[in-house]
């Protein structure tokens, strides 16, 4: 029945690209939420739903896309509670599908336009019990799902445009972060001594923060820097933080160690958006050269040296050239034209474990 289904979805999608509707001028942000423990992705203008899902464990990815407030395709949400599946749909045969299948029509999600296309991939791979479904209104995002095993089944529905990487950060400022043990100052994930995650935590590597590491990688080996083309140290777990640091202080002692390595917990590369990268002798790298271009071009993809020279007293660690953060292009740049570390230019608490 789901291969009907989503068959039908795919045929409404093939009529909808041939109709326009007529919509309402003014635009609503499409806010893209997810759930680690099912690996799925819901949709929603509702800021008060968006975070009560938040308080409920949801992790919100930002700005999906903006639809318009009104339009004559209104896409509904339906739920089917045996399964804790759900579907969007705009055509009415599908919903009567969904119904006769146990599920329960919530109402409507949001509203589709005629602008900016919105791709809707499937795995069935990441749930054995039902398939998964991810929406997508970025072109560049599409290798990326199909390289994780999502299949494109064309396109789902239509948004006024794209939301800018600002606008997707600016618009998670005000959400209850307590949860997952997790600080955020103006959008911006923090993690020092003094603000750490807990030991749950485990988002993996950022695809856009991964993507971007990989560009500096490949733009640093075509200038014939000293940049292993493949290795990097990215993502870290709470358990590998763990064995980590307590190797270190078995053989440089506690008060060495928190000089250069972070207690469990308190390691940026557990959020995904923290890399070292390394030379081809799988090296960090050190280098005065490659150092130089790094400090003067993170920035412009997104980067900034988050442990800089004469700045041990405020991030709590050594100097690490080779460790970037990712913030996003225009918040890095900022960072970077202030001359301030993280800590200064969010102006959080910063300094050794309390």
């Amino acid at each position: 029945m789901k291969k009907i289904i989503f068959a039908l979805l795919i045929a409404f999608s093939i009529t909808l690209t041939t109709t326009k509707p007529v919509y309402a001028a003014q635009e609503v942000p499409v806010y893209q939420l997810y759930l680690k423990a099912t690996k799925e992705h819901l949709y929603t203008v509702d800021t008060i739903e968006r975070d009560q899902l938040v308080k409920n464990g949801w992790i919100c990815e930002g700005i999906a896309w903006y639809a318009p407030s009104y339009s004559a395709y209104p896409v509904y949400r339906f739920y089917q509670k045996s399964t804790d599946s759900k579907y969007y749909t705009m055509d009415e045969e599908v919903m009567k599908k969904l119904i006769q299948n146990g599920y329960y029509k919530e109402g409507v999600s949001w509203y589709s336009s005629e602008n900016e296309a919105v791709a809707i991939f499937e795995n069935e791979k990441l749930n054995g019990s039902r398939t998964i479904c991810n929406l997508s209104a970025y072109s560049g995002e599409y290798h990326y799902l199909a390289q994780q095993n999502w299949k494109r089944n064309g396109i789902y529905c239509y948004g006024i445009r794209k939301a800018t990487e600002q606008e997707s950060l600016d618009s998670i400022r005000t959400l209850p972060y307590t949860n997952n043990s997790c600080f955020y100052v103006d959008g911006i994930l923090v993690v020092n001594k003094r603000h750490g995650l807990g030991s749950s935590y485990a988002p993996g590597e950022d695809p856009t923060a991964g993507a971007a590491i990989r560009r500096i990688i490949k733009d640093m080996n075509a200038a014939g820097y000293n940049i292993h083309p493949t290795y990097y140290s990215g993502y870290r777990s709470y358990s590998t933080q763990s064995t980590l640091y307590n190797n270190y202080v078995r053989s440089d002692g506690k008060a060495n160690a928190d000089r250069y390595s972070a207690r469990p917990g308190f390691s940026e590369h557990q959020t995904g958006l923290a890399f070292d990268l390394c030379n081809k002798a799988g090296q960090l790298v050190e280098s005065t050269r490659e150092v130089n271009w790094i400090a003067a071009n993170a920035h412009r993809y997104g980067f900034i040296v988050r442990y800089p020279y004469g700045k041990e007293h405020i991030t709590g660690y050594m100097p690490e050239p080779w460790h970037l953060r990712y913030l996003g292009v225009e918040t890095a740049t900022k960072v970077y034209n202030s001359g301030l570390t993280l800590e200064e230019y969010l102006g959080v608490s910063y300094g050794d474990y309390e």
